[in-house]
Order: C-alpha cells, then sequence, then structure tokens
C-alpha cells in the first residue's frame, strides 16, 4: 500500500510504503475508518498527528509504536479534524430535511453534505454543547440512515444504504485467508414502545396502541422502551421505531474477514 505523508502543517513529507500489515477497518454504521501499518524504523518515521493518504481517504496519526526487529507499529483514524473542532453551544433544527440539518451543523467547517434521505422525511434535533461530528452523528441517528465521511474531498454522505456491489469477490483459498463470525442477543427485543418529546407516543398514528411489534425471529414476546425527546410528531416517531425494531427483532451477527491483496 503506497502512502502519502503529510505533517502537522499538511506540507508534503514524500511517500513511503507501508511493508507490513497494511489494513483498514471500517464501521459501517458510525462511518469511522483506521488505517493500520508497519514500516521499518530504517525508513524513517511518521510522528503523531501527521497526516497519511491512501487513494481513497486521509487519516491522522493517533499511535506509533516499536515492535519487534525494528518495525513500528501505525495507527491512524479518518481525518475529521474540522468537524470535531467545529463546537456548538446550542444546535436547533426543527423540521428540516438531513441535508440542511447537515449542512447546518456543517457551518464554518469547509464540509458539504450529498444525502439521497428523501426530503418527505422531516426531522427536529436539539443538542446543547456539542461538536459538530456529534451532531452529524445524531442526525444519522435521527434519519435511521447510513453515513460515509469523504475526507479527501471534505464530504458527508448521509444515505438509506452506502454498500453497493463492486464486483468483488471473497473466496476461501484465493484471497480469504481467514474468516470468523459472532454473534449475540444481549439488545435483542421484539415489541418497542417508543415515547418522544414531553411523554407522546405513536397512538395517534398507531390505531391507538402504544407499541410496535416485530417476530421476524421468534414468537416470545421481549419489550423495551425507546426514547427520544427530539421527536415530536407520533408518524415520525413510529416510523424510526419500525426500522429500528427491525434491527434489534434478530440477534445481530458479526463477521470478520481477513482478506490477501492480490
Amino acid at each position: 500500500m503506497l502512502l502519502k505523508i503529510y505533517n502537522t502543517e499538511h506540507e508534503s513529507m514524500g511517500v513511503v510504503q507501508a511493508e507490513k500489515d497494511a489494513r483498514i477497518e471500517s464501521e459501517l454504521y458510525t462511518g469511522e475508518k483506521k488505517l493500520y501499518f508497519a514500516i521499518h524504523q530504517t525508513r524513517g518515521n511518521i510522528p503523531h498527528e501527521y497526516y497519511v493518504q491512501t487513494d481513497k481517504d486521509e487519516f491522522v496519526v493517533k499511535e506509533n509504536s516499536q515492535s519487534s526487529e525494528g518495525w513500528r507499529d501505525i495507527t491512524a483514524v479518518l481525518n475529521t479534524e474540522a468537524i470535531e473542532g467545529r463546537i456548538w453551544k446550542d444546535f436547533t433544527a426543527e423540521n428540516c430535511t438531513a441535508k440542511e440539518m447537515a449542512d447546518y451543523a456543517l457551518t464554518d467547517t469547509g464540509w458539504t453534505c450529498i444525502s439521497n434521505i428523501p426530503e418527505s422525511r422531516i426531522r427536529s434535533v436539539s443538542l446543547k454543547k456539542v461538536t459538530a461530528y456529534a451532531v452529524v452523528q445524531k442526525i444519522m441517528e435521527a434519519f435511521t440512515c447510513e453515513i460515509k465521511f469523504d475526507t479527501l474531498n471534505k464530504v458527508v454522505y448521509l444515505m438509506d444504504k452506502i454498500g453497493a456491489d463492486r464486483g468483488s469477490y471473497f473466496i476461501k483459498g484465493i484471497n480469504l485467508s481467514e474468516l470468523k463470525d459472532s454473534g449475540d442477543s444481549y439488545d435483542y427485543a421484539t415489541r418497542i414502545i417508543p415515547i418522544g418529546a414531553n411523554g407522546i407516543g405513536i397512538e395517534e398514528a398507531n390505531h391507538g396502541v402504544p407499541y410496535l411489534e416485530n417476530h421476524q425471529y421468534s414468537s416470545k414476546v421481549k419489550t423495551v422502551i425507546w426514547e427520544d425527546s427530539n421527536y415530536k410528531d407520533a408518524h415520525a416517531l413510529k416510523e424510526d421505531a419500525e426500522k429500528k425494531l427491525e434491527e434489534i427483532s434478530k440477534p445481530r451477527r458479526t463477521v470478520q474477514a481477513k482478506i490477501i491483496d492480490m
């Protein structure tokens, strides 16, 4: 993996080859990514807070430690410094689309937002003493969508679904070296009671019934209360409660794969 290196003033320091253990781990829900790689100390050093660019992203070095036989292990996170550095003492956006709300949150950061969330989906968010990054994460929750940070072009993507079929295959014996799967049902529930601002429920939008049910995995009844004071409309509260219940009414499954770079 070829990497471009920049110092803390964002001045180019040249290019290095990530010689060992190079990989990127990403979290689909939050949009966060981490870059891991190792270089031999004879190749130089990459200090903390330096910037590292791949062909798709820019990262900030957060860990630099010596390992065996002169190797240094580097860990870097996505460069969202401008968003994290924008402080909101009082952020309030009422009856806005996802893009309108995100554009407002990103004011003075140099970032913009691209969204495919329908304009008919209107939400309200109110937060105090938070960063623009925290606001964007809250917007993602409020619109029950997925998020992606384009750190090279300074764009926040808010999408119903980020994933896409890119024609890649993971085949054991060829490029798939290891596959692990795990799961849990700690957050499992089949019935949800949504509560919004001032204690409003979904009765108005749900034929007088204060809860929703989803038995896609089992017939057992396990109830959870979901409360979010940003919801002032029963129909919006019901819509997002349905999406949340769709996720938690089946066990969570995680798959980890190690891929050989062909």
